[in-house]
């Protein structure tokens, strides 16, 4: 069962998600880039959960793992 809190982001996700997407945007904006889209995702399986930032736009290597607890 999923419950509300598994879709917060703890603290320190928190702050991880701010200096990423602090470089990003600096990234963009260096780049001239006047707009662009964060997101992310929280994914849930048997295997385990994910939560993912990503960048549209920007290379999937770029991508923050926030929450990787997936057992593959």
């Amino acid at each position: 069962m999923i419950f509300n809190d598994d879709f917060v982001l703890s603290a320190e996700e928190l702050e991880r998600y701010n200096g990423w997407a602090k470089k990003i945007a600096h990234g963009l904006g260096e780049a001239g880039n006047t707009s662009w889209t964060m997101n992310i995702t929280f994914s849930f399986s048997n295997s385990g959960t994910d939560v993912i930032a990503h960048c549209r736009g920007a290379d999937y290597r770029c991508d923050l793992f926030l929450r990787n607890e997936s057992l593959i």
